[in-house]
């Protein structure tokens, strides 16, 4: 109950369209909602160990903020802005100049920083054997070919690449569901 609460509690937030304050807002964002849904899933799935719920919350969060960053584009054309102020007052970004949905310098540093948050929690999140933790933690492989994919666009969240799906995501996930090997 206290997992599905903390959710709801944080989704309070997506009734807002002001851009958070600050980074750590947007990361606690990430945790309360997608991390939580993640050890949810560990719920379900009967594991139960400390190793295990720090990795799918790290897993959760950086999938959260990949799919942010990939959404960028329908974010803003539904009128919400979820790039932190922080952010985008250090690397001079304008609300003008993301609504222009065109490649920045400004914008892509900012989407940058965001991208390496994810990718340094997927690496904190590295586990060799999940066993049956697996599924939970699938979202990993997703998230580092994405954020993969973003990095070679040199992190324009409106390059056409980033915002198709990645090919064969099915084949992606089958050895390590079947191998539990993350």
């Amino acid at each position: 109950r206290h997992l599905f609460e903390r959710i709801i509690d944080a989704r309070e937030v997506d009734f807002d369209p002001s851009p958070p304050e600050e980074l750590e807002h947007l990361v606690a964002y990430a945790d309360a909602t997608s991390g939580a849904l993640n050890l949810l899933a560990l719920e379900v799935l009967g594991v139960r160990d400390h190793s295990h719920e720090q990795t799918a919350a790290a897993v959760g969060t950086a999938w959260a903020l990949t799919g942010m960053v990939r959404g960028l584009r329908h974010l803003l054309l539904t009128g919400r802005s979820p790039l932190p102020q922080d952010l985008m007052k250090k690397h001079g970004l304008t609300q003008a100049e993301m609504q222009s949905l065109k490649r920045s310098d400004a914008l892509c540093k900012t989407v940058e920083e965001i991208a390496v948050i994810a990718m340094n929690n997927l690496d904190d999140a590295s586990v060799k054997k999940s066993g049956r933790a697996a599924p939970a933690l699938l979202p990993s492989v997703l998230a580092r070919a994405y954020l993969k994919r973003l990095a070679g666009t040199g992190y324009d969240p409106f390059d056409e690449k980033n915002m198709r799906p990645l090919p064969y995501r099915a084949w992606r996930l089958m050895i390590p569901a079947f191998t539990g090997r993350i």
